[in-house]
């Protein structure tokens, strides 16, 4: 999978390869303890987050 924004410099790929198509994935833990909500935050190159997903720890 590839996004079709090209970023200025490239990065290692999965594959090893050079690719311009990279982003990056944050994870931040909202809570002191586990299991922790968790938030993370998407963005394309180096720019700012063009999304944030949200989780909530499932237990039974």
């Amino acid at each position: 999978m590839s996004s079709s924004v090209r970023c200025d410099t490239y990065r290692e790929g999965a594959d090893g390869k050079p690719t311009y198509h990279w982003g990056r994935f944050k994870v931040t833990f909202l809570d002191p303890k586990f299991p922790s909500r968790w938030k993370a935050d998407i963005s394309l190159c180096d720019r700012d987050p063009m999304m944030t997903l949200n989780g909530t720890p499932v237990t039974q």
